[in-house]
């Protein structure tokens, strides 16, 4: 019930504590949605994922026999970056993202810690053509460009057995903006994955992930958004509140 004073005018401090209500709220309808080829949002659902490398410049990986992604160096200098692409489209573009995270299996490779970075990449990801030179069409430098900063993770690879440990790329304003962006956009969140440095010369430097075509399909890559409808009340609410303070200025 709101404050009044004697003039009948709703009190400033009434008018405060509706608005942090109002900005603070999370309504309880929040959802979580998993993007997995062959797992959510159903069985039919796809996606596209492949690594492209510098020592193979001309060469397209999809197909790996070993059903990976590979980011890093190799022992020879050799770079090599990972492209994801994902449907996001079954999230009405008006909801809210709350939270956005990326969850990679990871196995082989380095045994001592390393840094992925993930970036946005804004262009049409073909995992059937991709390649070093030529990453994606309308993307004509070599590697890919990246561009905004997401997210990253510091693990430890290890040397032992494939799909041993799951990696969680976490959330962060900049990776729930992309989605948004996504949203807005033709429906696809496009990723390009890098190691964060080159230092290290002469040692292994990369982390394998599975690839979407790995067998236990709770091993593909898993993004994982929060996304919660716009109240209309809450906007009602909002909408209303200019109008309050003014009635206030004016008692």
């Amino acid at each position: 019930m709101a404050i009044r004073n004697r003039a009948g005018a709703v009190s400033t401090l009434a008018v405060v504590a509706m608005a942090s209500l109002i900005l603070t709220v999370t309504p309880a309808n929040a959802t979580v949605i998993s993007f997995q080829e062959g797992v959510s949002p159903s069985g039919a659902y796809t996606q596209d994922a492949v690594y492209i490398r510098s020592s193979e410049a001309d060469k397209n990986q999809n197909g790996d026999t070993d059903r990976e992604v590979i980011v890093g160096f190799t022992n020879d200098n050799n770079e090599l970056r990972g492209l994801l692409e994902f449907d996001v489209s079954a999230i009405p573009a008006s909801d809210m993202i709350d939270s956005a995270s990326l969850v990679l299996r990871t196995g082989g490779g380095l045994s001592s810690l390393i840094t992925i970075k993930v970036y946005e990449y804004d262009f049409d990801i073909d995992e059937s053509t991709a390649t070093w030179n030529a990453p994606a069409t309308g993307d004509g430098t070599v590697g890919g460009i990246l561009g905004t900063l997401l997210t990253s993770a510091t693990f430890n690879p290890s040397a032992g057995p494939r799909s041993s440990a799951d990696v969680t790329f976490s959330d962060t304003a900049q990776f729930r903006t992309a989605v948004s962006d996504a949203l807005a956009g033709d429906g696809f969140l496009r990723l390009i994955l890098a190691r964060s440095d080159n230092s290290g010369s002469g040692q292994q430097r990369f982390a394998r992930f599975d690839d979407e075509t790995v067998t236990l399909t709770g091993n593909r890559p898993e993004l994982l958004v929060t996304h919660i409808p716009e109240p209309a009340t809450m906007m009602m609410l909002a909408a209303g509140l200019p109008l309050l303070l003014k009635r206030r200025r004016r008692s």
